[in-house]
């Protein structure tokens, strides 16, 4: 139950987070700013089926180069494009269905590593990830506010890093094509 409580503290407080930047940043209105919350959290749990779809056809490594890349050209998007309410709409979806194959494909993908047998005591590395990124990314983007006193500069660095890490994936993809598992320098 404890664990549970937690989950839903932080989602609120989240959700909390993401109605009051929307608002404040973009200026809209109580009902638009909600909305947008609530098509991320909807496109986010779509994402989770679809990346888990396609990553039963292709890899899951090129499945997480792609989500990245989905999402990290969205963020971008979000600092570059002005703002209707109909275009940061579709980014949000964008961003959210992105964002979605996160759980999904990196379990997949830490399985197929290190062998199911090993899912267990090395997964909870990745959610170590989690945690750092959710310290140092509001700790960067709070930093880069304060000083420029606007988020385009904080939104542009989130999308350039999930850009720096979709590019990896695209490289892990190639490089394991290239030297199959067994064969790898």
């Amino acid at each position: 139950f404890y664990p549970l409580l937690q989950v839903n503290y932080f989602f609120f407080k989240a959700f909390n987070r993401a109605y009051a930047v929307n608002k404040m940043w973009f200026g809209t209105s109580d009902a638009i700013a909600g909305l947008h919350v609530l098509v991320f959290a909807l496109a986010n749990f779509g994402g989770r089926l679809l990346w888990g779809f396609l990553s039963d056809y292709f890899s899951a490594t090129l499945a997480i180069f792609f989500a990245l890349a989905l999402q990290s050209v969205s963020i971008i998007l979000m600092a570059i494009v002005n703002h209707g309410s109909a275009s940061f709409l579709i980014l949000s979806v964008l961003t959210g269905l992105g964002f979605g194959g996160n759980f999904v494909l990196f379990a997949k993908e830490t399985a197929h590593i290190f062998g199911l047998e090993n899912l267990g005591r090395v997964y909870p590395y990745i959610f170590l990830g989690y945690a750092i990124a959710g310290i140092t990314g509001p700790l960067s983007g709070g930093l880069l506010s304060d000083y420029f006193h606007e988020y385009n500069h904080s939104i542009l660095l989130a999308g350039f890093v999930s850009l720096a890490g979709s590019l990896l994936f695209l490289y892990f993809f190639f490089r394991n094509r290239k030297y199959p598992a067994g064969n790898r320098v």
